[in-house]
């Protein structure tokens, strides 16, 4: 949650004021941060990373941190994969080949079959879970480091380095066949299941569909839901603080001494700070609770002739069972040994009583959080980028496929609009979507240029995806020659006292449609008109300024030429 807040703000503040390389070594430092944290909380360094990731994930400036670190990841890819390679015993290899094979079709079945159920379980149709489980087969580089991690830690032999590696290699080599058939796996494994079986996943989906429908008529739940959310997510951070707060001031004391500026001064100190911290999320916690509380009341007691009475009665019981769940809740959580238990108990007195004073300003602190962290959890639920289409879930027995393709830096495609393509009518595919630098362009029009490093969503079935992809992908190593800047040159251009262009304003000559050039400015008898607006006319002797190649200002000179 504090990342999710406090990253955000920096890479926005980063974006106004400060330059590329600047903004490139605040976030290798943020990552470096973020393992040092996991590191020095027990964990794996590359948990700390993939947190940061993550969480860089959700924000608008993804790309921006995609582009600074391109080269940097290519680089530290291969030193990776080389470091992996030089730390495997082929004879481990060889030794270990039935325990390879082994493991690996466990692997293989255990990951299609977790996919699946839990597909099943969200209300997925048996086929596409089965698909999709079929698909996700393969585990991924991240399981050499799990097993670096545990053969440096003890916990397994050295072989089993090797062994994780060559999972990784037959789970990867297996992926491509296992989806390229997928849909006729999936399609018999469906048939001949049981009709016990599919009867029970049949009526589990349908409960499924009228809790759904049932949950979005009731208008309690609808009103309720999110403050359970809240809750929960409050109370997720207060616990994670309170249990790893003892493994923080270790840390801290160790750094700075016991008596750091006066007695026990990192004691006071660290756990003022932390109670302070906490403090607003525990207030929204009771106001959540208080809320849910009066809303339950009002809702159970309504059309009770004796209404009022009740409701009141209703909410104090249920803000006394919350109250009884809350305090043993803290009381589980809240480190009492040694002398931090009565500072604790000091710091807690202390804020109770700031309570009374800066109640609002707390409410208002929180309320000001919240929305904006809901304002970044709610831009990552919408953003459709890559194959996310939620669109398309709901339209599935129409068997349409979303896929992205990203145009390489040489491709052939590269500086054609998608009229000139023709994609439709050679493959049978469209381009619903073409983000750029960050940015989405949906559902370009045919005059849609595509430029390299464009990543391009189609939208058909399968086989039109993937020969269009193949299309898009084509590099056949003969650039087409395009006019550098280097090539284009200012000149003036002279209207001739019988030209058809005279009289004629620039907005109807279009002279950048139809010649290809920049008008950059208009000498009229002296006076020199910088810039012109589309409104402006062009007088008999006026010396046009234009801006362009030696073919476009030919062009130019010769409509301008020509004589009524």
């Amino acid at each position: 949650v504090g990342g999710l807040l406090f990253v955000p703000w920096l890479l926005r503040k980063l974006s106004i004021s400060a330059e590329a390389e600047l903004q490139t070594l605040m976030v290798a430092g943020l990552l470096l941060t973020m393992a040092l944290l996991a590191e020095r909380a027990g964990y794996s360094l590359a948990l700390g990373a993939f947190m940061l990731g993550a969480i860089v994930a959700e924000t608008p400036h993804r790309t921006q941190v995609d582009r600074a670190f391109e080269g940097l990841r290519d680089v530290f890819s291969a030193v990776f994969f080389v470091a992996i390679g030089m730390q495997i015993d082929l004879g481990d290899l060889g030794r270990s080949f039935p325990l390879i094979l082994g493991i690996a079709a466990l692997t293989i079945a255990g990951r299609a079959t977790a996919c699946t159920l839990g597909l099943l379980t969200t209300g997925t149709a048996t086929k596409d879970a089965l698909r999709v489980g079929l698909m996700v087969t393969p585990i991924g580089e991240f399981s050499f480091i799990i097993a670096q991690i545990g053969v440096s830690a003890g916990v397994l032999e050295g072989r089993f380095y090797s062994v994780a590696v060559g999972v990784s290699l037959l789970t990867t080599l297996t992926a491509p066949v296992l989806t390229r058939n997928s849909a006729s796996i999936s399609t018999w494994l469906a048939d001949r299941q049981p009709n016990v079986l599919g009867d029970w996943i049949s009526y589990y989906h349908q409960l499924l569909e009228r809790l759904q429908l049932r949950a979005k008529r009731n208008r309690l739940w609808q009103l309720s839901r999110t403050r359970f959310i809240q809750v929960g997510v409050e109370i997720l951070l207060v616990t994670g603080l309170l249990v790893f707060s003892e493994q923080m001031f270790a840390e801290v004391e160790e750094r700075l001494g016991p008596n750091w500026l006066f007695p026990h001064g990192p004691v006071i100190i660290f756990w003022t700070a932390l109670v302070l911290v906490v403090l607003a999320p525990l207030v929204a916690i009771w106001r959540n609770i208080s809320a849910l509380s009066l809303l339950y009341a009002e809702v159970s007691t309504k059309g009770h002739p004796r209404a009022a009475l009740l409701r009141r009665l209703v909410e104090q019981g249920l803000k006394a069972v919350a109250g009884l769940g809350f305090l043993l809740w803290l009381l589980a959580v809240i480190p009492l040994g040694g002398v931090t238990r009565w500072v604790m108990l000091a710091v807690i007195l202390a804020a109770v009583a700031l309570l009374a004073f800066f109640w609002r300003r707390l409410i208002f602190w929180h309320s000001e959080l919240e929305v904006e962290l809901n304002e970044i959890l709610d831009s990552a639920s919408t953003k459709v980028t890559g194959t996310a289409a939620p669109w398309l879930r709901p339209h599935g027995e129409w068997n349409l496929n979303v896929s992205e393709c990203v145009v390489p830096d040489l491709a052939d495609c590269s500086g054609q609009s998608i009229q000139m393509l023709a994609l439709r009518a050679q493959y049978g595919c469209s381009v619903v979507g073409i983000e750029r630098q960050g940015y989405m362009l949906v559902n370009p029009g045919p005059d849609a240029v595509l430029y390299p490093r464009d990543r391009v969503l189609l939208l058909g079935s399968g086989p039109q995806v993937a020969a269009a992809r193949n299309f898009l992908a084509k590099v056949s190593g003969v650039t087409a020659v395009t006019p550098g800047f280097d090539e284009v040159r200012m000149e003036a251009v002279t209207v001739p006292l019988h030209s058809k262009s005279a009289h004629r304003t620039l907005a109807d000559l279009a002279p950048s449609r139809q010649s290809g050039v920049q008008v950059a400015g208009i000498n009229r008898g002296g006076f020199r008109i910088l810039n012109p607006g589309g409104d402006e006319k062009l007088l008999p002797g006026d010396e046009v300024l234009v801006l362009g190649n030696s073919e476009q200002i030919g062009s130019f000179r010769a409509i301008v030429r020509e004589e009524t």
